[in-house]
């Protein structure tokens, strides 16, 4: 290839670049690589996914001039700056030792036109029959995908009504037989985005996106909304709104049946008590609602803390305002997975909160759905939180976080298949979401599914680069692999994302597992690792595994489940975790949970 011989713009990941300017843009931000540098990158954006050899770059690009490999690392360094990568992250660009650089992000054109290949949208090949009979799947065959983008505030003062009016929408079209409606957490990160409709197609991988304008003066809103199809960026329908405050949900339903019949799908009626049931009436309480649901949807590694500040505000507007306390006790469950708490307390104040949702509004299927966490994840009673879950998608199909804790369940109880058929769904609601897609990764590897697994983190890290727990554990699966070199960075990288974690843990696990006279100094620092919170127990369980510490492994699981974490059923179905189930110990617990495994893991 001819330095500078494609002109035309592509994407990497979010990264719009245009080799004829020597320019890299994200967002309103540009950024100019000289010349080679952009030759480079052309290179390895035609061949993505391979890993190309420097002397390969040097003789493809340069036949004629003398150029030394220094040269391809500092053209790399630049590359890795304009993308947004590093080269410890190597999210974007991966080095492979010895062989030579593999750009891992998708690589696309505007017009949806791929550079390399296709762009893959987000599939794992399913078993043909699900177990014991369930309907994984129910209330989600699809005949069209659609996206609500969030509405855009032209009144630049009512943000929190545009995020409730989108939520309200896409919960309408979400009960059309045959219609797959995306979820908020991967349709707010592509409004950042400023991709072309098209381009937003294929990264949520539907066929039709929902986009419009709110603009509110007093009681008097302005709507205007568009359909557009995705394969062509042809404008389908559109329509402008205005009406009062309290028509809010006539507008509702006039958008939703004029979008449903343009996609002759058929929307199941719907009454205004129904969709208002866990809602609230108050103003304020709806504002700090949508607030806490923003700092949820994005707390990557954080935690909920911000959220559920919010959510307790929401609830001392308005105490009756259901789906504030459910949401307040999916804060509270999940709170043991980011900080050093008392887990005992998080449950029990989790499960109030739910009880006291599902005294307002019993059918609430996000109350169902965090009663159906609690009972895996904290009393190990699978065939309660199966009738929880089961419950909360039979209310609402598209109640995503119920297929993402079902498919935990199931995983719990070495259903691995069924399991990755909901951690599936839950991805394609949500195809942008990190932690969906971590959860895929894990299931995958519990499976035995390895080679997918590797995909599935990588997906994982270039969504979320900061995320600890995604560097954890898959660190921990690149050490299983032998992949010794990605297994450090991952590890160390985690310890540089959370202070708590000893920097020196990568590098002296690697060389415990790989040179016998430093194992012991490795099980030293694994036994000296301190605290149950996030990830923490799972991998030093899983480091004393590789280490062939089978007694102290056993010890961390029942330390773990002394303090109630509720990681402990994951622990359990882990790769190799069946070599401790010999352990008379963990053999009575298993005896005595609820959680009836299908098989012993692997």
């Amino acid at each position: 290839m001819a330095e500078g011989s494609n002109d035309k713009g592509f994407f990497v990941g979010d990264r719009w670049v245009e080799p004829h300017l020597n320019r890299v843009a994200h967002g309103d931000d540009t950024l100019t690589l000289e010349p080679k540098s952009m030759a480079v990158l052309v290179y390895l954006a035609t061949r993505a996914g391979e890993v190309v050899r420097s002397e390969d770059i040097l003789s493809d690009l340069w036949p004629d001039t003398v150029v030394n490999d220094g040269s391809i690392y500092w053209y790399i360094a630049r590359i890795r700056k304009a993308l947004g990568d590093t080269p410890k992250e190597q999210c974007v660009i991966e080095t492979v030792p010895k062989k030579g650089y593999r750009l891992t992000a998708p690589v696309f054109a505007e017009a949806s036109t791929p550079i390399s290949g296709e762009l893959r949208p987000f599939s794992v090949e399913l078993a043909s029959r699900p177990g014991d009979g369930l309907s994984l799947s129910r209330g989600l065959t699809e005949h069209h995908s659609v996206a609500v983008l969030p509405l855009v505030d032209l009144s630049g003062r009512n943000e929190a009504f545009c995020q409730g009016l989108t939520e309200e929408l896409r919960h309408v079209l979400s009960r059309a037989r045959g219609l797959r409606v995306t979820g908020h957490v991967s349709s707010g990160r592509i409004r950042d985005r400023h991709l072309d409709l098209r381009v937003i197609g294929r990264l949520l991988n539907v066929t039709h996106v929902v986009d419009g304008t709110v603009r509110r003066a007093g009681d008097v809103v302005r709507v205007t909304a568009e359909l557009i199809d995705t394969r062509d960026g042809m404008q389908q329908w559109s329509q402008a709104y205005e009406y009062r405050l309290e028509d809010t949900f006539r507008i509702q339903q006039a958008i939703a049946l004029a979008i449903a019949d343009a996609l002759k799908v058929n929307l199941l009626p719907v009454h205004e008590s129904e969709l208002a049931a866990g809602y609230t009436r108050d103003r304020d309480a709806w504002e700090f609602f949508m607030l806490g649901r923003h700092q949820w949807t994005y707390r990557s590694g954080r935690g909920p803390g911000e959220a559920l500040r919010w959510f307790e505000k929401a609830i001392d507007r308005d105490p009756h305002f259901a789906l504030a306390q459910a949401a307040l006790a999916s804060c509270h469950a999940v709170m043991p997975w980011y900080r050093e708490v008392d887990h005992s307390l998080c449950v029990e104040t989790a499960r109030a909160a739910a009880k006291r949702a599902l005294g307002l509004a019993p059918d609430l299927a996000e109350a169902h759905a965090v009663m159906g966490l609690i009972a895996t994840d904290y009393d190990m009673d699978g065939r309660a939180a199966e009738r929880w879950l089961e419950r909360a998608l039979e209310l609402k199909p598209s109640c995503v976080q119920g297929r993402h804790w079902f498919g935990d369940l199931l995983n719990a109880l070495s259903r691995h298949e069924d399991a990755l058929a909901q951690a599936v769904l839950a991805a394609k609601i949500e195809p942008l979401s990190p932690l969906f897609q971590l959860r895929v990764a894990r299931i995958l590897e519990d499976a035995g599914r390895q080679s997918e697994a590797t995909e599935a983190y990588h997906r994982a890290l270039e969504m979320d680069p900061f995320h600890p727990v995604i560097h954890a554990l898959s660190g921990v699966h690149f050490l299983r692999a032998k992949d010794f070199g990605r297994a450090a960075r991952r590890l160390e990288r985690w310890a540089d994302l959370d202070p708590s974690v000893d920097p020196a843990l990568g590098g002296a696990i690697i060389a415990g597992v790989t040179k016998p006279d430093q194992r012991d100094s490795a099980i030293d620092r694994v036994l000296a690792m301190k605290g149950f919170h996030g990830v923490v127990p799972m991998v030093k369980m899983a480091l004393l595994l590789e280490l062939d510490m089978l007694e102290a492994a056993a010890d961390c699981v029942l330390a773990t489940t002394a303090v109630r974490h509720p990681g402990v059923p994951w622990m359990l179905v882990m790769p190799n975790a069946g070599r401790l189930y010999s352990d008379p110990r963990i053999a009575a617990m298993l005896r005595h949970d609820n959680l009836p495994r299908a098989a012993a893991a692997n």
